[in-house]
């Protein structure tokens, strides 16, 4: 009897260290797919992208691209194979992760740099709005002259202009920011990890420098 719980709590013991050696390796690998994947972010093998922008409307194509990219990078680091598909894509689908890059990519550009270029350029032409008050002009509709009107006059139009389209890019962040991740092929969520979405609604974009979570989307929509 005593032999037989010996055996048992022996056998426990194997199958625990064996689950912890596996746990281990499992993030042995998952830290090596990360440090690859932010290589690429970075533009470090730009050069194995060969692909243009002529593909399905999801981006599968730059999707397998990337996938295979850093499995093969993260393969080297490890010492032995790492696949594309079963442990870099994992619970993702192009129709989740490309729209979602493209959606923090828009916010980012937007941010960092077409609005500061759009303040600038408001300013500028406030500059020139103050300075042309008292040049007068001849106004021109439909492409014939019209009625009076100064030059500041006009270019506060501009200045207007520029205005409410920027209202309007800080309008849309919000949408933007709903990401469809975790949605997979067809925004069932379907063969991901139930809390894979949640866990990608609370990034606060630290690497990507967002300075905001995203929003609770699609990818909660199920």
């Amino acid at each position: 009897m005593l032999a037989s719980k010996a055996e048992t709590v022996s056998r426990e013991a194997e199958a625990a260290l064996a689950e912890l050696l596996a746990r281990q390796a499992a993030m042995r690998a998952e830290r090596r797919v990360a440090d690859a994947a932010l290589e690429v972010a970075r533009g470090r093998h730009g050069g194995q992208f060969p692909l243009d922008v002529y593909q399905t409307g999801s981006g599968t194509s730059t999707n397998m691209n990337a996938n295979e990219v850093i499995a093969r990078l993260a393969g080297q680091a490890l010492g032995k194979p790492v696949h594309a598909n079963d442990h870099v894509n994992m619970c993702q689908s192009s129709n989740d992760c490309i729209p979602s890059a493209i959606h923090v990519s828009a916010v980012l550009v937007t941010r960092r740099e077409l609005l500061p270029a759009l303040e600038g350029l408001q300013a500028v032409l406030g500059d020139k709005e103050r300075a042309w008050r008292d040049v007068i002009k001849t106004g021109r509709t439909h492409l014939m002259d019209a009625t009076p009107l100064t030059l500041g006059q006009e270019v506060s139009g501009w200045r207007a202009q520029i205005g409410a389209a920027m209202a309007r890019l800080k309008s849309s962040e919000p949408r933007l920011l709903a990401l469809a991740q975790g949605g997979t092929a067809v925004g069932t969520g379907i063969n991901a990890h139930a809390e894979f979405a949640p866990q990608i609604d609370d990034l606060d974009c630290t690497h990507a420098n967002c300075g905001s979570a995203v929003s609770r989307g699609m990818s909660r929509q199920r």
